[in-house]
């Protein structure tokens, strides 16, 4: 279920020939004149289940961000488990750091990306995802120049 912007009920009202109330209610009032307790019973209806639809998009919102980075964390582990068997740190850090970490977060960011406008495309907010993506990205490219700029001058000796 989706509601309208708050400032397009009017408009949307006046172009579907229906009040305002008729419209938040989602049916035809043939009364000419509503109780007050009427009235107020649809509007706290509306605004209920707005607040009902907020919450339940931003949990969604949460699971598939949480989902994502969780996906690419036990990636990450899994690959330096697996390729960590009997090698240096240089050799770790340069698989884990070099190879792993950024194909799975790229990885990860085109998931939270394709999430996010998808959920453009059915007409729910995608900010959130996106943001979540650019950061995890930017925390990501970070660690990434860290730990190759401590596995390129951390390790003296070697060319």
């Amino acid at each position: 279920m989706g509601f309208p912007d708050i400032q397009l009920l009017e408009p949307l009202a006046d172009a579907l020939n229906v009040s305002v109330l008729e419209l938040m209610k989602s049916e035809r009032i043939t009364e000419k004149n509503i109780p007050c307790d009427d009235a107020d019973h649809i509007v706290t209806g509306t605004i209920n289940a707005i607040e009902y639809q907020k919450r339940t998009e931003k949990k969604q919102e949460k699971s598939i961000i949480l989902a994502s980075i969780g996906v690419a964390t036990i990636l990450s582990i899994f690959g330096l488990l697996i390729d960590s068997i009997g090698w240096t740190v240089q050799n770790v850090l340069f698989e884990s750091v070099g190879v792993v970490l950024p194909v799975v977060s790229f990885s990860a960011f085109i998931v939270l990306i394709v999430m996010g406008l998808i959920r453009r495309l059915r007409g729910k907010s995608c900010k959130r995802i996106l943001v979540a993506a650019f950061i995890f990205e930017g925390l990501v490219f970070a660690i990434f120049l860290s730990i190759f700029a401590l596995a390129l001058f951390g390790f003296p000796g070697q060319q």
